[in-house]
């Protein structure tokens, strides 16, 4: 399987909505709105397009929770970061983006305002 993580282009908007949309829609820990608020975040000014990535698989965009430990993701506790509500430690993980990134880092993350809007 020969999966390619690149950039988000604009013209992957739409199908980056629908793919977190049936991503989600029938996962336990979820308000069922993921897909709302990568848009939210996308038209933010916090927006950081380097961040917005995508999985590409036979010239489609993909995507699944189970992706993640393949791509270097762990728990986030493991790095002694704690999510500031209730959720499974195996849907609240973290990766480093440069080696050691994370071995100095502990805390409860601070999310975006765009979290919490509708």
């Amino acid at each position: 399987m020969n999966i390619i993580i690149r950039q988000e282009k604009i013209e992957d908007a739409n199908e980056v909505y629908y793919v977190v949309q049936k991503a989600f829609e029938y996962a336990d820990y979820s308000d069922h709105d993921e897909h709302n608020l990568v848009n939210r975040l996308r038209d933010s000014s916090k927006y950081i397009s380097e961040l917005f990535l995508v999985a590409e698989y036979e010239d489609k965009i993909v995507g699944h929770d189970k992706y993640y430990p393949k791509f270097g993701y762990k728990k986030a506790s493991q790095y002694g970061i704690e999510a500031p509500f209730e959720v499974s430690e195996d849907n609240f993980m973290a990766v480093e983006l440069i080696d050691g990134g994370l071995s100095d880092v502990h805390g409860v993350v601070e999310y975006a305002r765009e979290f919490f809007e509708k």
